[in-house]
C-alpha cells in the first residue's frame, strides 16, 4: 500500500510506500490525492461523474475510489490518496489519515 499526502496545488508533502508494495501504486496515491486536492471532491464522487461526463477525465484526474480532500475550517489545503489494495480499501485508509490530521488539530 502506498499513502500520498499533497497541498491544495497537488503537490506532494508526503509518501510513504510499504514494503512489497506495487511501484506502480506510488503513481496511483499521487493521482488520487492531487484528484482529491484539486476538486475538493472525494475521488468516489469523480469516479461516479465519470460515467456522465468522461470529457472530465481527460485532464489527469483519477476517478477511482481511495482519494479524499484535507479540509481545515472549510478550506481545501490538500488531499489524500491511497493504493494498493481494493478501492473501497483504500477509501476506508484514506479516510483514517484525514481522520488522524483533525484528531491532531493539523487540518
Amino acid at each position: 500500500m502506498t499513502i500520498a499526502v499533497v497541498d491544495d496545488a497537488g503537490h506532494p508533502i508526503q509518501l510513504c510506500r510499504m514494503d512489497e508494495a506495487s511501484p506502480a501504486s506510488v503513481d496511483t496515491a499521487l493521482g488520487k490525492a492531487r484528484s482529491a486536492a484539486l476538486t475538493g471532491l472525494d475521488t468516489r464522487v469523480l469516479e461516479e461523474m465519470a460515467g456522465k461526463r468522461p470529457a472530465l477525465f481527460t485532464i489527469g484526474r483519477v476517478a477511482v475510489e481511495g482519494g479524499l480532500p484535507l479540509l481545515h475550517r472549510n478550506q481545501r489545503v490538500g488531499g489524500v490518496g491511497v493504493s494498493g489494495v481494493q478501492s473501497h480499501q483504500d477509501r476506508e485508509v484514506a479516510e483514517a489519515v484525514v481522520a488522524e490530521f483533525s484528531r491532531q488539530g493539523t487540518v
